[in-house]
């Protein structure tokens, strides 16, 4: 009851929602229904294990797990074996890249002394008039041979040559 002294009343056939204490028959009955859901799960968890026992952890699949760790070792294996076979062609591709270093800086000795007029191959690229005598001499070779050589492809070059110089002005007295 409220204290003090009431001041209103409940009309007739009212219904009043209450609440009581927990009492031992509450908690009897949460407690029948907790072990119910208890028998459940331990049954699912049965289930569980009975098929991981079939399936699981069967005969069959204890080998097929055998079988597949003996394949990974001999992978393994493999593997190893080649990556000792991949060092030695390492070691030669390291061998051929350093004799292609090797040659690709004697290229550049050559290709300085070249352009420098060292050498045949120098004077060949900078001399105009030993190459058109090179060039001349090939010829002849080709046309005559070695046995019956004549000396044409000169002939034919300073007819050339006289083709295409300019000509010469009278004015001037040269």
């Amino acid at each position: 009851m409220p204290p003090g002294t009431p001041t209103k009343f409940l009309p007739a056939n009212t219904f009043i929602n209450g609440s009581r204490e927990t009492g031992i028959d509450d908690l009897t009955r949460e407690g029948g229904a907790l072990v119910g859901d208890l028998r459940g799960v331990v049954q699912k968890l049965d289930t569980t294990v009975t098929r991981l026992n079939q399936d699981v952890l069967s005969k069959e699949t204890a080998d097929n797990l055998k079988s597949s760790v003996a394949h990974l070792n001999e992978a393994t294996g493999n593997f190893a074996e080649s990556s000792k076979k991949l060092g030695g062609v390492m070691d030669k591709a390291d061998s051929a890249m350093d004799s292609t270093k090797k040659a690709a800086d004697d290229l550049q000795k050559v290709l300085a002394s070249a352009t420098q007029g060292k050498g045949l191959l120098g004077t060949i690229l900078t001399n105009q008039e030993l190459a058109n005598d090179l060039r001349a001499l090939v010829s002849n070779l080709r046309e005559h041979g070695v046995l019956f050589y004549r000396d044409s492809a000169a002939k034919i070059d300073n007819t050339a040559r006289e083709k295409t110089k300019p000509p010469r002005s009278q004015a001037g007295g040269r």
